[in-house]
């Protein structure tokens, strides 16, 4: 007599008696094929995870952080070991332009040589070519663009410093480069320890220490004339000034970028400005200096690092990034909307192309917005954007780089559809969070009752049961389509909206960077664009040939379309998962494979949209405001993760990771279906077809079993990458939140 099994809460399977032991020997021969394909998954699927995430580690490279020291220690100084006078150096090198007769380096380097006195020949050539040559820029009182005040050359004594060779930076960094002072407590040694690796990757590393540190330590400090009694010296723990001796000249950056100074001065970034801004906004000067005697202006070592040693090459990328970071030390509120933006992650990413602070704002000559002569001035800011935007209109402009979707009263444009959107997300993943653990609790139950009772039936061997045909060759091909093209969006996408994970940003660094990574995003689009259009060409067909109408759209099995039944199986469905009612019978299509479906048509509507207007900006403002693009990317990103989570999560638990289907339902992929799960699960769809008597017409023999098996491999390496993606998804939001 038949018997119901268990397995499935239904009549998946028949049991009965073992006859013979033929019978025994096929059963246990199933069940170990059964648990060797499940051990085969489970052994796929942990290497597939452990290769995933080794190659990330791998090839991760780490957000761009701001760092005040270079990258690398590998470069040559290049630098010439002078054996001449420091004055003579000078006058054939920077002083180079304005000596008048190069006769005169002759008479000095004579002079020089003779003793460098102060006599007749000081007095009548010495210190004439002093006058003509080098006061244009020696002297407290020059106009000279290169003015040297800090360095007068008025007298003997002012000349005598420079006539002796110059020490070499080996000899500095005796001293200097020695780790007993990077090993002090005292932060004022650690400050004048030199590491000479790094110094030799900045942009000064062919300068020589005097260049800078044009007044050395003099004669009679013994001290830091003798390398061991420096060191004697440091570990006694007494800097020179507690010692009562003289500090050596401190170089101030103007020295030798006097333009640059002069830009600052009229900057945004001078006190000046600074004085007005207070007095334009209201605040109190005395509030704001606190406990600061004067109001301080940012200087050079505040954007380009604090340790003036180390001043890396502006035209690094990491350089550039470095200052971003820096900028945001003062500017935090700036630098937080800055990094929301698609520049910013970019820029974390490692995106050498993309927009930075001083590409819009400028540099040293940065000023408000509301001076003309600013790059975002309403004069210059179209041309400003046409940098990197060539075909920039001015609506373009309207882009609030800036702008916070948490303030209601600045921005309420962005303010409401980001908390639609994210009342959206809230609501999807709780109905079909709730959805998914009743209805797991429920597959567990009926689980345990299964192995429960194991003892008392033995399962067929199913090998050779027939299979009924629920889809064709078109159908795989596009669902393969949407598999890799809804991956490669996923994780392209995901990459970017989460720069800061360690896997999506080794993602982009294994693809080569976020540009390329962008390419690939629009790649997937397009392959998203032509699987849809194919399956609405498939729809049009349909209807041309009657196959479907638009009154069986609202009443036949065949529908796809939400209706009006299907609420009443949610409601049987849920009723069935705490145990108050039977198991609903379904027909071609369930409630949450129609929320599939239709998600499919409202995804690629919202997230086409948005995401063509946010890949031609140009031409969409040519029709929009540009605040537009701002509301586009907070749309396109949280529908993307919506549907990404939803996918990864809900999606992958209803059709493969529940109980009754795991490891996974293969049937999109072989085309085909037990009988007996057919009509365990489709109970509706198969009354109708012995009604109408069609079955036999879509009974198949089952598929090949190596064809079976590589469908499952090829099924679980797409479910691990979705899951692994899930997982990091996760991460990111619990790191966000916490």
């Amino acid at each position: 007599m038949k018997s119901v099994s268990p397995d499935s809460g239904a009549d998946r399977f028949q049991h009965f008696p073992p006859k013979n032991m033929g019978q025994v020997l096929r059963m246990i021969k199933f069940n170990i094929r059964k648990r060797g394909i499940r051990a085969l998954t489970i052994a796929l699927t942990t290497g597939l995870i452990g290769i995933l995430l080794t190659l990330g580690i791998f090839f991760h490279k780490p957000p761009a952080t701001a760092t005040p020291n270079p990258e690398s220690s590998d470069v040559k100084t290049g630098k010439l070991i002078n054996t001449e006078s420091r004055i003579v150096v000078a006058m054939k090198t920077s002083m180079n332009e304005q000596v008048a007769d190069d006769d005169d380096i002759d008479v000095m380097a004579e002079w020089i040589k003779n003793g460098a006195k102060n006599d007749d020949a000081f007095k009548k050539d010495i210190f004439t070519i002093i006058k003509n040559d080098c006061k244009n820029c020696h002297s407290p009182t020059s106009t000279m663009t290169k003015k040297v005040p800090y360095i007068p050359f008025a007298s003997y004594e002012d000349i005598k410093k420079f006539t002796t060779v110059g020490p070499t930076d080996a000899k500095c960094l005796e001293c200097h480069g020695d780790p007993i002072l990077n090993d002090s407590p005292d932060e004022k040694f650690r400050s004048k320890f030199v590491d000479q690796s790094k110094l030799e990757v900045t942009v000064h590393k062919k300068l020589t220490c005097i260049r800078c540190h044009v007044f050395l330590h003099p004669k009679t400090d013994k001290i830091y004339q003798n390398t061991e009694a420096f060191k004697s010296h440091v570990s006694k723990g007494k800097t020179a000034v507690e010692l009562g001796l003289s500090e050596i000249f401190k170089p101030n950056c103007a020295n030798c970028h006097p333009k640059v100074e002069k830009k600052l001065e009229k900057s945004a970034h001078s006190v000046e400005q600074l004085k007005i801004k207070l007095a334009r906004t209201g605040q109190n000067t005395q509030v704001v200096l606190k406990d600061q005697t004067e109001l301080k202006a940012p200087k050079c070592n505040d954007c380009h690092g604090t340790e003036q040693h180390y001043i890396a090459d502006t035209k690094l990328n990491q350089t550039k990034f470095d200052v971003v970071n820096r900028c945001g030390t003062c500017h935090e509120k700036l630098i937080k909307t800055y990094f929301g933006t698609y520049h910013g992650k970019a820029a974390k990413l490692g995106s050498e192309k993309v927009a930075k602070c001083v590409n819009c704002h400028g540099s040293h000559d940065l000023l408000v917005s509301t001076n003309p002569a600013s790059m975002l001035s309403d004069i210059n800011i179209q041309k400003t954007c046409q940098e990197c935007h060539k075909k920039a209109n001015k609506n373009f402009t309207e882009f609030m780089p800036h702008a916070d979707h948490h303030d209601s009263k600045k921005y309420p444009e962005l303010f409401y559809p980001f908390w639609a959107m994210t009342l959206l997300i809230v609501f999807t993943f709780a109905a079909f969070g709730i959805h998914a653990l009743l209805w797991l609790n429920r597959s567990l139950i009926e689980r345990f009752s299964i192995r429960k009772n194991q003892g008392q039936s033995i399962v067929l061997d199913k090998n050779n049961e027939k299979h009924v045909k629920r889809f064709n060759v078109s159908h795989t091909i596009l669902h393969i389509m949407i598999i890799i093209s809804f991956l490669t969006l996923a994780i392209t996408g995901m990459s970017l909206k989460f720069p800061d994970n360690p896997l999506f940003a080794g993602i982009a660094h294994l693809v080569g960077g976020p540009h390329i990574m962008g390419k690939i995003h629009r790649i997937g689009a397009i392959v998203t664009f032509l699987y849809f259009a194919t399956h609405l060409f498939q729809l049009f067909v349909l209807f041309v040939r009657r196959k479907i109408t638009i009154l069986g759209l609202l009443k036949e099995q065949y529908s796809l379309i939400p209706l009006p039944r299907d609420l009443i199986d949610v409601k049987d469905n849920l009723l069935y998962f705490i145990g108050k009612g039977p198991k609903p019978e379904f027909g071609r299509w369930t409630y949450w494979e129609k929320f599939d479906y239709m998600a499919v048509f409202w995804g690629i509507s919202i997230i086409g949209s948005t995401g063509l207007t946010l890949a031609f900006p140009e031409i969409a403002t040519r029709f929009l405001p540009g605040w537009a693009l701002n509301i586009a990317t907070i749309i396109h990103s949280d529908e993307a993760l919506l549907a990404t989570g939803f996918i990864f999560s809900m999606h992958f638990f209803h059709s493969h990771m529940r109980p009754d289907n795991f490891p996974m339902d293969t049937v999109v992929f072989t085309q085909r279906l037990p009988l007996s799960r057919f009509k365990e699960e489709r109970p509706k769809e198969y009354q109708e077809m012995i009604k109408k008597g069609d079955l036999d017409k879509y009974l198949v023999n089952p598929p090949g079993k190596w064809y079976s098996v590589f469908v499952l491999i090829m099924g679980w390496i797409f479910l691990s990458i979705g899951v692994i993606c899930l997982g990091a998804i996760i991460y990111s939001l619990l790191r966000l939140v916490f």
